[in-house]
């Protein structure tokens, strides 16, 4: 374990919520079990409608581990939760996590060490395990990025609760984008990417957990309009390659994944697979059997 200074050392844990208590209650155990000793839980509930705000209060008065709570009275999206986390954070190094994920006990003793290692670095991520609903684990392995391209390519990253920076860092470059309905950890990457190198665990250190009930749509509306904006804002900084990736993707979800009609669904796979490369052209393809296979 890397030598620990009371003070400097101190890792403000950011949680963000909105109507998930059972959950909500789990990721904070996985944080109290971590074996990096320096810890504050900066928990911002999101406008919970059911007993969260009972059940934190409760919480700050009995755990063992500092709590500080908050509330936003009116719903601001993770991006903005985030960011009051950060507003209230103590720590030197700031790490999300999100209700809904779960980290191993060793995530911030091993990120930690890395990024004290490597002084000059932005971040940390980590690999992580996926549980499917079907109860089948599996494990994602990701790599640092090779160049500006791979990052501006896809989030291969991970989400916040992969992610472990400083305070000083996120203060630099604006914390979370709030103008982002999703992708907002993948723009993130890309900021921290600007100002130093990102790191990575290749030891799994966080569990994210999929959870019956989410509407397919209501999700896609959500990607498409976040994909879209941050293809937006960085095509410029993007080669030949990498926006053709990113138009197919778009053109996927808007004109197959979003499109009622049947008809026009397969005219839009059409079209898709059309100005795709040959091995694109075939994952579109099983993207669509898969995705149909999920409405029916």
């Amino acid at each position: 374990m890397p030598m620990i200074n009371q003070i400097a050392d101190l890792v403000s844990v950011v949680i963000p919520s909105r109507n998930r208590r059972a959950r909500l209650a789990r990721a904070i155990k996985s944080v109290s079990q971590q074996t990096w000793p320096n810890i504050e839980i900066i928990v911002v509930d999101d406008a919970s409608i059911d007993n969260t705000p009972q059940f934190l209060e409760k919480l700050v008065r009995t755990s063992s581990i500092p709590i500080k709570f908050v509330r936003n009275e009116v719903a601001q999206g993770g991006a903005g939760a985030r960011n009051k986390g950060i507003e209230l954070a103590e720590g030197q190094y700031v790490a999300f996590l999100d209700d809904d994920d779960v980290w191993m006990p060793e995530k911030l003793n091993l990120q930690i060490g890395m990024m004290k290692e490597n002084p000059s670095a932005s971040s940390v991520s980590c690999s992580f395990l996926v549980q499917h609903t079907s109860g089948k684990q599996t494990v994602k392995y990701i790599s640092p990025p090779k160049d500006i391209q791979q990052i501006l390519n896809m989030n291969h990253l991970g989400g916040a609760s992969m992610c472990l920076t400083t305070r000083q860092m996120l203060l630099r470059i604006g914390g979370f984008d709030v103008g982002l309905r999703s992708g907002q950890d993948w723009d993130l990457w890309i900021k921290l990417y600007d100002c130093g190198q990102v790191l990575v665990c290749n030891e799994p250190l966080v569990q994210y957990i999929y959870h019956q009930g989410e509407t397919i749509t209501g999700n896609l509306l959500s990607k498409y309009s976040g994909h879209r904006r941050l293809f937006m804002r960085y095509r410029h900084r993007m080669n030949a390659k990498t926006r053709r990736h990113h138009l197919s993707e778009l053109m996927f979800c808007r004109k197959v994944l979003l499109e009622h009609n049947r008809l026009r669904k397969l005219t839009g796979l059409v079209a898709v697979v059309g100005v795709s490369e040959f091995r694109e052209s075939l994952r579109y393809f099983f993207r669509y059997l898969k995705f149909f296979y999920k409405l029916n």
